[in-house]
């Protein structure tokens, strides 16, 4: 790196500072994420990074120097941050990789970021950051906009969360623990701040605020202008019911899942989309769970989940309980987790019951006749006693003439014929040929393995809008709504 051509500024943000440093702005720049060793090591200053990126070659390829953007709470920590060491950052930053950094920073920053950008980027105030201080008593002027162009414009008060604001103006987004843990309604914030209750814990990381995340069932407007982008269609937002089922049959399908069949009355219909879910009260507790439905919704009045079962779990122990011809309580459809309109290829990663939703994505596109596109389908368990609906797996090749069925086992023992590791193992660099906007990915499985395959169709150029995820939460986490 040319420290030469090294430019530092501490600038006050009102009670913030950010240090801004800009190498060479005549060069294409690309993305960056920061590893948790960066991280940790920004910590000890109490700063936060709201973007970084890399200057780069356009011909060769070779990292010229950085840009990057750093939030301290106090100014003795930024000043101790830049007179400790003013060039620290340089090996901070040398061993990012590039191939993931479109994950993580939303709109900040271009794909291919002009020097007019770059500039602008420098200013003291990000992206993030318009609009003035929202006062006690005061409103905010919110604006949401969902993906497919139908935008809202709706005043929202301090103290109230956007989505109470949005719902009190007939605006539906969608939800499902209104507390800040399933991320059910996350969007991307690309103008203002929020802010959340004082003490109230929300699931998203440090890295993701800083990256534009937030969680409008809690978040409330802390600027007097504020715009987000929601990851659905609004036309898409179903309304949510409860409604009672019959239980037709609860089937073994191996040592730790069960298939759940039910179906409606005569009188009785939920719509969904293929890869939304259903909440199943506990009778007795004031408890659910949630459940992604495993059949298309023209397999009506049949509906069918695929369950986890956990020792002295209060959902299995129910489940144990239940019978042929007894009735329960659903709740829903819930998530922004559906087949998109894309008429490309489709890739999907599973791990254990997060089959279940890409069943039902399935089972949709067979009712449509859509029969002949590029899939691929990456279904991983954990254990010999894990593996379940293999046969019906297979069976998809001969509805589907140009999918690829591929499974793993973390632990596989000789018996096991396929391959030994996770889901994302099973994806290739072949993945990605000709990879077009009209592709699209899906993962539905536990968070660790979410995070790991969108990091690997990063890798491979799939760009954020075509990954479409649903990550389970563990059982207690989620409150009553």
């Amino acid at each position: 790196m040319n420290t030469n051509q090294e430019k530092m500024e501490l600038q006050s943000e009102g009670q913030l500072f950010v240090l801004h440093r800009v190498d060479d702005p005549s060069k294409s720049l690309r993305r960056h994420e920061l590893r948790s060793a960066h991280l940790d090591y920004l910590a000890e200053f109490e700063a936060h990074i709201l973007m970084a990126g890399a200057y780069v070659d356009e011909e060769t390829g070779d990292e010229l120097g950085s840009h990057y953007l750093l939030r301290f709470t106090s100014e003795r920590e930024a000043r101790k941050f830049v007179d400790g060491d003013p060039f620290v950052m340089e090996g901070l930053f040398a061993d990012l990789d590039l191939n993931r950094c479109e994950m993580r920073l939303g709109s900040l920053l271009s794909e291919q970021a002009s020097p007019q950008s770059v500039n602008k980027l420098a200013e003291p105030t990000s992206n993030r950051a318009q609009g003035e201080p929202l006062g006690k008593g005061e409103s905010a002027k919110v604006t949401l906009e969902f993906s497919d162009g139908e935008t809202a414009m709706v005043p929202i008060d301090a103290g109230t969360s956007i989505m109470e604001g949005m719902r009190q103006a007939g605006i539906s987004m969608a939800y499902d623990c209104r507390q800040g843990q399933c991320q059910t309604c996350k969007c991307d914030l690309d103008d203002g701040n929020v802010s959340y209750p004082e003490g109230h814990d929300i699931t998203l990381s440090e890295s993701e605020r800083a990256g534009g995340a937030a969680l409008p069932c809690v978040a409330r407007p802390a600027t007097t202008t504020l715009k987000l982008r929601a990851p659905y269609d609004r036309s898409k937002l179903l309304p949510i019911k409860n409604k009672k089922v019959e239980v037709v049959a609860i089937e073994k399908l191996s040592e730790t899942v069960i298939g759940l069949k039910c179906k409606y009355s005569p009188a009785v219909k939920i719509n969904f989309l293929p890869g939304q879910y259903i909440r199943i009260k506990i009778p007795g507790t004031g408890e659910d769970r949630c459940f992604s439905f495993a059949t298309a919704l023209e397999d009506w009045p049949h509906l069918g989940f695929l369950i986890r079962m956990l020792p002295n779990g209060k959902m299995s122990n129910y489940l144990k309980r239940l019978k042929s011809g007894d009735k329960i309580t659903i709740q829903g459809p819930y998530g922004s987790f559906y087949l998109r309109d894309r008429p490309g290829r489709i890739v999907m990663v599973a791990g254990g019951t997060g089959l279940a939703p890409m069943l039902s994505m399935l089972k949709t596109l067979e009712y449509r006749g859509d029969t002949e596109r590029d899939m691929v389908l990456c279904f991983g368990v954990t254990n010999p006693g894990d593996a379940f609906m293999l046969s019906e797996l297979a069976d998809l090749r001969d509805v589907f003439s140009n999918i690829d069925v591929r499974l793993s086992m973390m632990n596989a023992d000789k018996s096991w014929p396929h391959a030994a590791g996770t889901a994302v193992d099973l994806l290739y660099g072949s993945d990605a040929d000709g990879l077009s906007d009209d592709d699209a990915a899906y993962l539905c499985g536990p968070p660790i393995m979410v995070e790991a395959a969108k990091d690997k169709l990063a890798s491979m150029g799939f760009k954020p809008d075509q990954i479409v995820c649903e990550e389970f939460i563990p059982s207690g986490i989620l409150a009553d709504s």
